[in-house]
């Protein structure tokens, strides 16, 4: 009987505990910690594009390791180093590479493109925006 009424006084600490964690919080302390976005070395190359404007910017970057688990690479454009900041493309993180086509790119201008990994609901901060000027 004793042994019993101990494990009764136990048992709602458990439970208590166990309400206290959410799941996202259990899964997030068994994965590892995401990598620094850093970590991709992103490249951005202008290579001419058979559209109307001529230039095409080739992202490439080091895919993370399997272990990460990384979702998505997010690649963010402005048009000033402080923003507003528009998310262009969202690429698998093993695939290595994205070509940004969609974009008007005028010969003559700056543009800023930061990225950020994401894992399940979890995001990175952006990296430290890179410039690209467009040539002819």
């Amino acid at each position: 009987m004793m042994r019993v009424n101990k494990f009764l006084w136990i048992l709602p600490i458990f439970v208590l505990v166990g309400t206290l964690f959410s799941c996202s919080q259990i899964k997030a302390g068994l994965q590892s910690p995401m990598p620094p976005p850093e970590t991709l070395q992103l490249q951005a190359d202008v290579l001419d594009s058979s559209n109307i404007w001529g230039k095409m910017i080739h992202f490439s970057w080091t895919p993370p390791d399997e272990n990460n688990n990384i979702d998505l690479v997010i690649i963010e454009k402005a048009d000033s180093l402080n923003g507003p900041w528009q998310e262009i493309a969202a690429s698998r993180a093993y695939k290595g590479y994205y070509q940004e086509k969609a974009s008007i790119l005028r010969t003559g201008r700056i543009y800023y493109f930061r990225v950020f990994l994401t894992r399940g609901g979890d995001k990175t901060k952006p990296t430290v925006p890179m410039e690209v000027l467009i040539t002819d």
